[in-house]
């Protein structure tokens, strides 16, 4: 504070000068750090004739700095909700008091604070603005003066900004009011500022808890009613009317829980409690960010959060990239002006309008609502697909706004029995899909396709185009055998994604052909483009078919093969089948048995991976429609170039239940079993598993029965799960089972439970059998050993004659524990002796042993370094010596001195059979830990097991010719005329750009420097064709041969007596 005062004794004028600093404290300097020191200034003077006069001024006056006046316990939270609104800029004092915010034209027109303080200590704060205001006020604007320093709702008023609140001129009936409310034990500052008009509500909220750690959070709701949906002038369609009641934008910058929800907005938090499933709790009903809604009949019927895909319309996997409406999805809190689409299945009808799916998406600055439509009239039927209704948001600023409509597709179906037409065609910017079908019973033809310029997974637009067609009705007959559908297709520059067996009756090569009854055409051609199988890929191709099969009503089977080109090579082969077998015949009244069976098998040429999987439809039973079926199983197999070559798996009903099979390994694969609900008293549910690894094989089973009858409960249940080693042949289960009875019933008016528990645990292992069994009942344990208890022994090691039995397969010889193949080179093979033409230049063979080598030889010289091999069913531990194997391989009959060529062949083998024995890791000794059997990782080892042998390597042709003076043979030949009985035949040109050219005017020297520059210019030598004969001659090592010969080059005229001659070509 600072005062200075005058006097003066003339004119009896005494003055005071006051300035004033007031600052907020140091907790609210740091809540905003736009909050500085606030100035008051003024000045008291009398005049002996004017009497007193009083001015003052103040600058940066808010509410942080009159913290004093408000609750100790509320003001650092009224601080954050208000701390930046209440500025004044202007205070006047002469004669009349008057505090503003001054003339900032930036700022919406004066508002006007009115404060309540009861004595019970409760308040409230009424913001509003003057009668009449003087210029627009806008949501921008408002929300600017309200929260004026944050950047993320700014980002977010560009989408709707311009929305005018009250006009120039007209009366404000916009309400802004502040006051605490209880929640749990803090209390809730709560700026709330609320607008109703005709046609829309505005609602903004900022709000934050007088909890210390609480921060300020913002919350907008625009609700927009009243819509007007421009249609054609078409008689039935002038029925339309809007499918809901209103739309609204929302943007909050935290998460908004149900209790939350219901304190902003309580219609709007009944609106989402009714049309979602909440649990009671207090749950996240929206996450932060941008969303936009629909409400109809007083519920929320699609809540579209930008960034999110949720959709009713469900794809059968995670691999469902919808390639006609690319996503763009955010990054961080940023509003985007794009987003992809969620929908939700709607039923409605308005008059000869049938809508299924509604809709919305964010597309550049317009929010779309998206309709999926039928039009019937009479026999003819219309599906509007992907109808939208567009709403740009910077049209708000108008007094009136309608939706843009749009159409993305159509179909058209004529229903004429017994004939049937159908149509239909969709577009995607520069992509144009459609499909026809023609029925007329029992046969119907069907068409998809596409064709248009997409954008593939690198960015590059490229041309792609496919074509399906599809046959159905009976075509051929053989023995009670009838083929009845046939498809086909092929695609250029696409993929298409191959089903898991769960999704095979919805591959399109096997869904198409005789669709189930009733038709409906135009559904067929919507279910093919929600699910996304075709995908855009540079240089892909694929060809496919397939056909249908039935035989006695009972049985019948689509199978579906597939090829796909990549990079001009055969790169995946593909083959799907869905199989159903009903017993007794299909149309019987009520059926035994009815299975159904996906199956698909991959052969990866790329990755080198072989993958055959199966699972039974959840629609399988058995006995009774309740008793159903459930099971899968999966077999597969790597190679080169696949990593994991060597490595196979085969899995019926899955895996032991602490087994953690490797990532690359099938996964998920459903117990073989039953699940039967006999009745509402009666549950049955039982399943089983069989797993072999290259390092393990495991089984089990498992059963629950439970009974509920008048008060009585009783269960059962029994699970064993058990390990093997492959040889010797030695198991190890273990079985639990549980059996519970419990009676309850009143008792004097008194509600008592009885029951007791028995269960049981067998250990048993062998051979011979040995086990342990174990009854546990309330009164005493029972213990029971059985068998013979040298079952419970570890088996003996096996010699290595039998480990090399073992190792041959059925119906093998000794000679086969080596296979010796041709690799390269071979011409023919005599089928009587085996013996093999070939090739010298390319010949190459290979020797493979069943058995790991420790080290390979040939012709006597060992090839590569001596390695450790082990046989885990000899029991060779690590500190072992381990086996020595050799492999000897000796090439006799050679006819020169040069050395054949070898390398190692080496690759992945079982480690159940080839690794180090550890004791501890037995599952046939007692107490073994059996925790590495039960890790999928280390199922193979790498060794060698063979030997590449390749001719010599070629050499240059010996010239056995010794040096001689070429003068001394040289002398003229003179023939005499008549001395030829016949002309000397001239030899035929067979092209004209092998000869040599001579070049006019030049002399001898530069026709020499010619041919030497061109011999140096790297882009005239024939480097292609040079190669061509390198690889041809397994001439690897003469990499000199394609490259400028500058030897000749530099002993040009010692080596090169005659010029040559340029070629013609």
């Amino acid at each position: 504070m600072s005062i200075n005062g005058t006097y003066g004794s003339r004119g009896k004028s005494p003055s005071l000068q006051l300035a004033v600093q007031i600052s907020p404290p140091g907790n609210l300097i740091d809540l905003d750090s736009t909050l500085g020191p606030s100035l008051l200034t003024g000045t008291f003077s009398y005049d002996s004739t004017n009497g007193w006069d009083i001015e003052a001024e103040v600058a940066d006056l808010s509410l942080a700095h009159i913290w004093q006046f408000f609750d100790s316990s509320q003001q650092t939270a009224l601080v954050k909700v208000m701390g930046s609104i209440i500025k004044a800029t202007e205070l006047q004092i002469k004669g009349d008091v008057e505090i503003g915010l001054g003339n900032d034209e930036s700022r919406p027109p004066r508002l006007l604070f009115k404060y309540n303080y009861s004595l019970d200590g409760r308040w409230n704060m009424g913001l509003s603005f003057e009668e009449t205001v003087s210029q627009d006020i806008t949501i921008e604007s408002l929300l600017g003066t309200l929260s004026p320093n944050d950047g993320l709702l700014k980002s977010m008023i560009k989408q709707v900004g311009g929305l005018v609140l009250v006009r120039k001129g007209s009366s404000s009936r916009l309400a802004i009011q502040v006051s605490p409310e209880m929640q749990g034990t803090n209390k809730k500052i709560n700026l709330q500022a609320e607008l109703h008009i005709d046609r829309f509500v505005f609602t903004y909220c900022q709000y934050t808890s007088t909890d210390e750690k609480s921060v300020l959070k913002r919350f907008l709701l625009i609700s927009l009613n009243q819509f007007e949906i421009p249609m054609p002038n078409i008689p039935v369609l002038k029925q339309f009317k809007s499918p809901f009641d209103s739309l609204y934008i929302l943007w909050t910058d935290s998460d908004v829980k149900q209790s939350d929800l219901a304190a902003l907005n309580p219609s709007l938090a009944v609106a989402m409690a009714t049309g979602n499933a909440m649990s009671g709790e207090d749950e996240e009903v929206f996450t932060a960010g941008f969303h936009t809604g629909i409400m109809s009949d007083g519920r929320v019927l699609l809540n579209h959060t930008f960034g999110q895909q949720t959709s009713g319309k469900t794809a059968p996997n995670a691999q469902d990239n919808a390639w006609f409406d690319p996503a763009v999805f955010p990054t961080g809190r940023k509003v985007d002006t794009t987003s992809n689409t969620s929908t939700v299945k709607f039923q409605k009808r308005l008059g000869p309008l049938t809508i299924s799916n509604i809709g919305l998406k964010f597309e550049s600055g317009n929010i779309v609502v998206i309709l999926d439509a039928t039009l019937k009239v009479g026999p003819v039927e219309m599906q509007i697909m992907d109808f939208g209704l567009g709403l740009k948001l910077s049209d708000l600023s108008n007094d009136t706004f309608t939706f843009i409509p749009s159409l993305s597709g159509f179909g058209l179906a004529i229903n004429s029995p017994p004939l049937d037409l159908a149509g239909a065609l969709i577009k995607r910017e520069e992509f144009y899909m459609g499909g026809v079908m023609a029925a007329f019973k029992p046969y119907i033809f069907q068409a998809i396709g596409a064709y248009g310029t997409v954008k593939a997974e690198n960015g590059e637009k490229i041309k792609t185009a496919f074509v399906i067609l599809a046959l159905g009705g009976p075509l051929l007959n053989i023995n009670g055998i009838q083929i009845s559908d046939v498809t086909a297709g092929f695609g250029y520059n696409s993929d298409i994604r191959f089903p898991d067996p769960s999704s095979v009756y919805r591959f399109p090569l096997i869904a198409m052909g005789q669709p189930p009854a009733p038709l409906d055409p135009l559904q067929i051609f919507t279910e093919l483009a929600e699910t996304t199988w075709i995908t855009p890929v540079t240089d892909s191709f694929w060809v496919g078919a397939g056909v249908r099969g039935s035989a006695f009503n009972m049985l019948d089977a689509k199978i579906a093969a597939v090829f796909k080109i990549q990079n001009g090579a055969l790169s995946h082969i593909g083959i799907f089948a869905n199989c159903r077998a009903q017993m007794p015949q299909s149309g019987a009244p009520k059926l035994f048995a009815s299975v159904e069976l996906g199956i698909t098998a991959v052969f990866d040429l790329v990755n080198g991976t072989l993958l055959i999987s199966g699972s039974l439809s959840p629609t399988s039973y058995v006995i009774d429609s309740s008793c159903r079926l459930t099971g899968g199983f999966a077999a597969g197999t790597w190679f080169g170039p696949s990593p994991y070559a060597g490595d196979w798996v085969f899995a019926l009903g899955g895996y032991h239940p602490k087994y953690t099979p490797t990532a690359y390994y099938p996964q998920e694969i459903p117990r073989i079993g039953i699940s039967w609900q006999v009745s509402d008293r009666i549950f049955v549910k039982a399943g089983a598993y069989f797993a072999i690894t290259t390092k393990a094989c495991m089984g089990g089973a498992s059963m629950l029965a439970t009974c509920d009858v008048s008060g009585l409960h009783a269960s059962f249940s029994a699970l064993i799960d058990f390990l093997m080693n492959f040889d010797p042949f030695h198991y190890v289960l273990e079985v639990s089972i549980n059996i519970s009875v419990s009676w309850s019933c009143y008792v004097l008016f008194i509600w008592v439970s009885f029951g007791f528990d028995i269960s049981a645990s067998l250990y048993m292992c062998g051979p011979p059998v040995y086990g342990i069994f174990t009854i546990k009942v309330p009164i005493k344990n029972v213990t029971v050993m059985f068998g013979d208890s040298n079952g419970q022994n570890a088996p003996d090691k096996v010699c290595l004659d039998t480990f090399r039995s073992m190792l041959q397969q059925n119906g093998q010889g000794n000679k086969e524990e080596l296979k010796i193949s041709c690799g390269s080179g071979l011409s023919s093979k005599d089928d009587t002796t085996g013996h093999w033409t070939v090739r010298a230049g390319t010949f190459a063979f290979d020797v493979r042993s069943n058995m790991a080598s420790t080290l390979a030889y040939l012709n006597g010289t060992a090839v590569g370094a001596a390695n450790k091999v082990y046989a885990k069913t000899m029991q060779l531990t690590e500190s072992s010596n381990g086996l020595k194997i050799d492999l000897i391989i000796t090439v006799t009959d050679i006819s020169s001195d040069d050395q054949y060529r070898s390398d190692v062949i080496s690759g992945n083998l079982p480690a159940a059979l080839w690794s180090p024995y550890d004791s501890s890791r037995d599952p046939s000794v007692s107490n073994a830990d059996k925790s590495a059997l039960l890790d999928g990782s280390a199922s193979t080892i790498s060794s060698k097991y063979g030997l590449s042998v390749r001719t010599p390597r070629p050499h240059l042709s010996r010239d056995e010719i010794k040096p001689f003076k070429i003068r001394n043979v040289i002398f003229p030949i003179t023939l005499e005329t008549g001395a030829l009985s016949a002309p000397v035949p001239s030899c035929p040109v067979q092209d004209g750009s092998w000869e040599g050219k001579e070049t006019a005017g030049e002399t001898i020297t530069q026709k020499r420097k010619n041919v030497q520059g061109i011999w140096k210019d790297a882009n005239m030598r024939c480097k292609g064709f040079a190669d061509v004969w390198v690889e041809a001659m397994d001439w690897a090592e003469f990499t000199a041969v394609t490259q400028t010969p500058n030897r000749l080059i530099g002993g040009f005229d010692m080596l090169v007596r005659g010029t040559p001659l340029i070629s013609c070509g």
